[in-house]
């Protein structure tokens, strides 16, 4: 997959996610009869008004090639195990593309405190690095980020902002 088809997957990307009222969302342009949409700042305030970042990452598929669903799963405990480790708070969120049968399982990292927002990237970032992750998606008030960590250095996308990752850039 060349970088342009890859940011291209990245920017349908659509997160979803059970919040506290029970209720199935997602992130995406378009909602569904099965979803109902949130934005970024909505988003925020249903996990709490204490959220400082949002974070998604996942150990599906490394370096975007298609694994095995018992593969993906073992990478997938792994990296939940790495980020219990870190003490990090995160929960369970299906990742998926509205046009392709794509998705993967993935984990929404929720940052709390802004002293150790900085802390909380870096593990981030440095767990894609480490399951061979192209990127992860960061979550802000204002917008959705796709933070390159592998590739897609490509800059573009209507919205999603790609955005150089800190640590790696």
């Amino acid at each position: 997959m060349n970088d342009l088809n890859l940011l291209e997957a990245y920017l349908a990307t659509e997160i979803f996610f059970f919040a506290s009222d029970g209720k199935r969302y997602k992130t995406a342009s378009v909602a569904d009869a099965g979803s109902q949409m949130v934005n970024e700042s909505n988003l925020l305030e249903m996990l709490g008004r204490d959220v400082v970042d949002l974070w998604v990452i996942t150990a599906f598929n490394p370096r975007s090639v298609e694994l095995d669903p018992k593969t993906n799963k073992t990478y997938n405990a792994a990296l939940a195990a790495d980020l219990s480790r870190e003490g990090i708070e995160f929960n369970e969120v299906h990742c998926a593309s509205p046009s392709e049968p794509w998705s993967e399982d993935s984990f929404m990292v929720i940052c709390r405190d802004q002293a150790v927002a900085e802390t909380v990237a870096a593990t981030v970032q440095k767990l894609a690095l480490k399951y061979e992750q192209n990127a992860v998606f960061r979550i802000t008030a204002d917008e959705q980020q796709i933070v390159p960590i592998l590739q897609l250095r490509i800059m573009g996308g209507r919205k999603y902002r790609l955005v150089e990752s800190p640590i790696f850039g």
